[in-house]
């Protein structure tokens, strides 16, 4: 008796690791979501922020002007495409980066002067 529980063990064992090893590897699609392709993005360029509407569909992405932005859109693009999220509409835009220290300096000093 207990060697057929044994061989019935064993061979069950055997049957659940054949079953794991099999994997779809003929898919192209990463199945990632919105948040990690624009982390992703972030990652990859010199990003200063990043905004997205679901509901319409918008995704706006501010980089530094030293980063090139049909690049960065097409990049983007390309990666939604992949995953499934073709329908997004981006909008990349490029900040000069010698009026952002400007602009911080004065909102630096207007915080120093409260």
């Amino acid at each position: 008796m207990k060697l057929i529980s044994n061989i019935l063990f064993l061979g069950c064992s055997a049957l659940l690791l054949a079953a794991c090893q099999h994997a779809d590897t003929t898919s192209t699609i990463k199945d990632k979501n919105l948040d990690t392709i624009l982390s992703d993005i972030s990652d990859k360029y010199v990003v200063l922020s990043i905004g997205q509407d679901l509901k319409s569909k918008d995704v706006k992405v501010e980089i530094l002007d030293t980063e090139d932005a049909d690049k960065v859109k097409a990049d983007i693009k390309r990666q939604l495409k992949e995953n499934g999220l073709s329908t997004y509409k981006v909008d990349v835009r490029e900040r000069n980066g010698k009026q952002l220290e400007k602009e911080k300096r004065g909102l630096i000093l207007r915080i120093r002067s409260l």
